[in-house]
């Protein structure tokens, strides 16, 4: 591994106790894959879950290089006997009417302890040099957008840790994720140690929290409570919008379109003032007035971060991005371990289907290619590298046996559950707009070995719980064998009971409402 290729560290619950939703898990998965960077090659992979039972998707969907799952043991005896008074967590804190209802002790020693294991974890790779990135499971899906956006610009110099900024630095620093080299990454190894020593008093912390002052944080003005409050940052990211609508209703020069814009000026320029914090900010008056919070506020996984970065001598390599900063959106996006499939075409298309081109210019790996004409013809990998050409002969020219003649040469070629796709044309397969969820979508199919999925677009029915962007459709066109995607053999099934152009089976499942799984917006993904 050079020093230009990525480490991705991962770890925490995929999926959180109590819940069968598992979308925070894939939502993290296809936003990794859009916010790395696409000149920075992810060379390994690290994981670390409290969830043994989803060993083999992980294995399936980040085919990790070092792993470890287990159950999350209970953490109580490491600390019960080390707090006192016992209650001084639960002091000034209303828990059930309280958005720390659901913070504890064994919650913010899990996530610590579970991040130290999968940073333990890269001394078992053969390498250790280049940049790391360590971060969650569900990045990207919870805390407000000033957190939870990854930004990891290949050009950022790679001797700092980067952190998201945003506007609570100053109580404690993000914690979503964390990019640094390798040496800096390491010593996150021994993070639980030191968040269990300053939650029982072992160092420090709880005094400088909640008694004397807390380092580089001043008091904020009322105001700025109120805009930082989740609630004013709605508010504000509300106004902001407007404010820009308005400003892209007039970019002409007539006059009534300056005089509009030279009235919302002024707005604009307050909606953009920056935060001012004593972590990048000078303010000469924060030594005076020293910041302190309650002691339930102890239990934050922000501030315990600040905390380790300030005791390690690491503030001073520490530097805090926004993803406002970098117009990267061009130079992101990297499709993790890419899922091979099986691709059936009902036509060539206008410019003829040049497999080479094919293979070449998908982002994702073919397995197999088959485009059913009026025979079948099929491309497979030879020995030596190539493709080679086969054509196929079906019982009838009718479009149940073309399909049904590809599929038995595609579970023969590779197995009954491999991923299939099945589109009009290659330009129409090649046209897609987001490889990555289309990547996690595969990957999907695989893991759950779905029969069927269609991707004609459906925005009726129920959401999906273990999928973002699927719907549960009846009717209207839900099931439909132009557009689809399923396993090899679950699409087979259908055609056991399928009418020979396949019109009849479409309208059975339309008029009978059978429940299938349809992407729910399928322009954003054809």
């Amino acid at each position: 591994m050079s020093d230009t290729e990525l480490t991705l560290v991962l770890s925490g619950h995929l999926c959180r106790p109590q819940s069968v939703d598992m979308r925070p898990f894939w939502r993290g998965f296809i936003e990794l894959q859009r916010k790395l960077p696409a000149t920075r090659r992810l060379g390994h992979v690290v994981v670390h879950s409290w969830n043994p039972e989803m060993a083999g998707l992980v294995q399936l969907v980040y085919a990790p290089h070092a792993e470890h799952h287990e159950q999350q043991p209970t953490f109580y005896s490491e600390f019960m006997h080390r707090i006192e008074p016992p209650d001084q967590f639960e002091r000034g804190l209303n828990r059930l009417n309280s958005t720390w209802k659901n913070v504890s002790l064994q919650s913010v020693l899990g996530n610590a302890r579970s991040r130290a294991r999968a940073v333990q974890l890269m001394d078992a790779l053969p390498v250790s040099e280049g940049q790391v990135l360590i971060t969650r499971w569900d990045l990207g899906q919870t805390g407000s957008l000033q957190v939870n956006q990854l930004v990891a610009d290949a050009a950022l110099p790679k001797e700092y840790m980067y952190l998201s900024y945003f506007s609570e630095v100053d109580e404690g620093y993000a914690d979503m994720w964390v990019l640094a080299e390798w040496g800096l990454a390491r010593r996150f190894g021994e993070f639980d140690t030191f968040v269990l020593e300053s939650l029982t008093g072992g160092n420090a912390f709880l005094e400088q929290f909640c008694e004397s002052g807390w380092p580089r944080a001043r008091v904020k003005t009322r105001y700025e409570a109120s805009i930082t409050h989740p609630i004013g940052q709605r508010i504000h990211t509300h106004a902001s919008r407007l404010v820009g609508f308005v400003r892209a209703l007039t970019p002409g020069g007539s006059i009534p379109e300056r005089t509009i814009r030279r009235l919302i000026g002024p707005m604009q320029r307050f909606l953009e003032q920056p935060h001012l914090t004593a972590e990048n900010s000078c303010v000469p008056s924060a030594a005076d007035m020293p910041r302190t919070f309650p002691t339930f506020m102890s239990l934050n996984i922000h501030a315990l971060l600040k905390y380790f970065i300030l005791s390690e001598g690491l503030r001073e390599r520490t530097r805090f991005v926004t993803h406002e900063d970098f117009e990267i959106a061009a130079q992101s996006g990297q499709v993790i371990n890419p899922q091979p499939f099986v691709l059936l075409l009902w036509d060539a298309g206008e410019a003829g289907l040049a497999p080479k081109r094919l293979v070449a210019s998908s982002p994702l790996p073919i397995a197999a290619v088959y485009h059913m004409g009026e025979s079948v013809r099929a491309w497979t990998p030879d020995q030596s590298g190539g493709w080679a050409p086969r054509v196929l002969q079906p019982t009838s020219g009718s479009s149940r046996d073309r399909l049904l003649c590809a599929l038995d040469a595609a579970i023969e070629e590779t197995h009954e559950s491999m991923p299939v796709l099945i589109m009009p044309t290659a330009d129409d397969y090649l046209a897609c707009i987001d490889w990555c969820y289309l990547n996690a979508l595969l990957k999907y199919i695989a893991w759950r070995r779905l029969d069927y999925v269609g991707l004609g677009g459906s925005q009726s029915g129920k959401s999906s719980l273990e999928f973002p962007g699927l719907n549960i459709a009846r009717g209207s066109g839900a099931f439909s064998l132009r557009l689809a995607a399923g396993t090899t053999s679950g699409i087979r099934s259908f055609l056991n009971v399928a009418d020979s152009e396949l019109r009849d089976i479409c309208d059975r499942a339309d008029r009978m409402l059978l429940e299938f799984p349809v992407v729910a917006d399928s322009g954003a993904l054809f």
